[in-house]
């Protein structure tokens, strides 16, 4: 327990070092690329081990591949180079018959923690998500333009972490204009760049890019991986837009994807896309690729 502790602890020192490093990056300031590269493979080399203890499928492949928690850079980079099909392994009809005790089964082989939150009653993907969120399993999904969503886990941790690492690319944006003043701007992104990420992350949330509009090419709401970022980015702007100004579910979209195939599926469909018909005037395509882009508007 204390050597799964410390991996944890070390894991989690080495990740927040390089979301520093990244933000210097993002800020045109001077960083050690060899020393990142060096954090990076260490990093790596954590989690393979890490994985390999706690991951059903990792350690399956790992046994399979001769590839052991101890292992060097190049075995696992050769041996341990996963699809994103893992993600989208498991048995479509376990969905279609909503038989979310499968999907806790399954998401449980993936992920690093055994997940065994009562599924009673659960019909749609989004309350089995809001179920996991109850045990601190935070799940997002693909959009499914392939007609088969990719769920991805993550624990309270790791979701924080990359809460951190979003506002980190943005640093040279916000720095001048917390400011609330341009003249200041060069001084104040300077004064930024030394200051903890964590720091930053609270002055961000304190103020808002008040001279800029955001447009988001996607939904308002919803539980895709892009859509967290979505939430993230939108309060700091003066106003946001969406291409689609409503909350789409995950069983709407996944009926969107495949094809409704019945009344009850048809009825979700023709409400998502009423809706968003209602607040935007377009309709809802057929493939639901998203995409972002902000645009600064001048008074």
């Amino acid at each position: 327990m204390n050597n799964i502790r410390y991996r944890t602890v070390e894991r989690t020192k080495i990740l927040t070092q390089l979301i520093d490093a990244c933000r210097d990056w993002a800020s045109v300031r001077s960083y050690d690329a060899s020393q990142t590269g060096e954090l990076r493979q260490k990093v790596i080399l954590e989690n393979h081990a890490y994985y390999t203890e706690h991951i059903p499928l990792y350690r399956k492949l790992a046994e399979e591949e001769d590839c052991g928690k101890d292992s060097d850079i190049d075995s696992v980079k050769k041996k341990m180079m996963l699809s994103v099909d893992v993600f989208k392994s498991y048995q479509q009809s376990w969905l279609d018959d909503n038989d979310y005790d499968n999907m806790n089964r399954w998401l449980s082989g993936i992920f690093h923690q055994t997940i065994e939150v009562d599924v009673q009653g659960v019909e749609t993907i989004d309350c089995w998500i809001d179920r996991l969120s109850t045990a601190g399993v935070h799940a997002v999904y693909s959009s499914g333009t392939s007609g088969t969503f990719s769920f991805v886990p993550r624990d309270k941790d790791d979701w924080k972490l990359a809460a951190r690492l979003n506002t980190s690319y943005l640093t040279p944006l916000l720095a001048p204009r917390i400011s609330g003043n341009p003249f200041k701007g060069k001084l104040v992104k300077s004064a930024f760049r030394m200051l903890p990420t964590g720091t930053l992350n609270h002055l961000s949330g304190k103020k808002r890019l008040t001279d800029f509009n955001a447009v988001f090419l996607g939904f308002r709401g919803g539980r895709m991986g892009n859509q967290a970022l979505i939430t993230e980015l939108a309060p700091l702007f003066r106003s946001v837009s969406y291409l689609y100004d409503i909350e789409i579910t995950g069983s709407a979209l996944r009926c969107l994807t495949r094809g409704a195939r019945n009344e009850e599926e048809r009825r979700a469909v023709q409400a998502a896309a009423g809706g968003s018909s209602r607040a935007t005037g377009r309709k809802l395509p057929q493939d639901n690729r998203q995409h972002q882009s902000i645009h600064r508007s001048r008074a």
